[in-house]
């Protein structure tokens, strides 16, 4: 019997754990081929700056690891190099994870309509949020403007998140025969001005896991003041690893949870900040613009002026 085949197609999301596009391939009986693109041709403005480019080659290096190698690395616009791929490796299926920019929904819908038009099913998933956007509604069913109100009368009325899903025991990763490298890719840059990036932080799902845990062992009990001073060890330093999706908001709300007796003001204000980057993050023309909550974690520049602020 021919086993289904379908392109997991990575973005921000770079992590097995709590994966739902993943978590879905797998239940419904298909094999996967892991593939990352690079579009800068979409992201316009929007593409990844130095700092951003250098942290998503180690989480890709991180992640192609624990596929066994088997990632495809592309550059170019999504919406020509998905059927190719789809093409060379006769898969089935797509799926993905969404993400909330204008621009990225805008692309996506795109892709997704070209997909179903010629018999590839299409399929998207929330990995980035805890609440998706129309969830956290005022009571007439429009979108908050201003985040107090959307904090308290939306996030905080909300359901309990659903706990995070554990990473698969068995990634039935298909084979095929499409060769790339991460560094076809060329994230790097010519000069080695990152040495100090790389002696301080740890990209990917393994070092995301274990900011996580050192938080919660030395900094959760005076995080509700000390997240003010990102020189102390109350600092989660876990923005960039949200930003690229290597643990959910969901494993973080959960964890904290867990940790929750004697530090409910603590627990609080972990809710305050995961719900803080559902602010969509500011245009290039205007630093002020807040539209309806969009995001987890970004109290950061646009990606093409700098690295995300981890502040979280």
């Amino acid at each position: 019997m021919t086993l289904k085949t379908a392109l997991l197609w990575f973005r921000q999301d770079l992590r097995l754990t709590d994966n739902p596009a993943l978590i879905h391939a797998l239940q419904q009986g298909y094999q996967i081929i892991p593939v990352f693109i690079l579009d800068d041709d979409n992201a316009g403005v929007w593409k990844h700056g130095g700092a951003s480019r250098w942290w998503l080659h180690e989480s890709l290096k991180s992640l192609n690891r624990a596929v066994s190698g088997r990632m495809i690395f592309r550059s170019g616009d999504a919406r020509k190099i998905l059927p190719d791929i789809l093409e060379q490796t006769h898969a089935q299926a797509v799926f993905w994870n969404r993400l909330y920019e204008p621009w990225r929904v805008t692309r996506d819908k795109e892709i997704k309509a070209a997909m179903k038009d010629k018999g590839i099913e299409a399929e998207t998933f929330n990995a980035a949020l805890l609440w998706e956007p129309w969830e956290v509604l005022k009571d007439d069913g429009t979108p908050y403007k201003v985040f107090t109100p959307f904090y308290r009368r939306g996030c905080l009325s909300r359901p309990e998140p659903a706990p995070p899903a554990l990473p698969p025991h068995d990634l039935k990763l298909a084979s095929h025969n499409v060769f790339s490298t991460l560094e076809d890719l060329k994230l790097l840059p010519a000069i080695h001005w990152y040495g100090g990036m790389t002696d301080t932080w740890q990209p990917g799902e393994a070092g995301a896991k274990a900011r996580l845990a050192s938080f919660l062992d030395d900094g959760l009990r005076g995080y509700k003041e000390g997240r003010n001073r990102p020189d102390q060890e109350f600092v989660s330093r876990l923005s960039p690893h949200l930003h690229f999706g290597e643990i959910s908001p969901r494993t973080v709300w959960h964890a904290a949870k867990e940790r929750e007796v004697d530090i409910s003001p603590p627990m609080i204000s972990i809710v305050f900040a995961l719900s803080w980057a559902g602010e969509s993050s500011p245009t290039p023309s205007s630093t002020t613009t807040r539209t309806y909550p969009k995001r987890r974690c970004r109290r950061n520049l646009p990606p093409s002026r700098g690295m995300m602020t981890p502040m979280l």
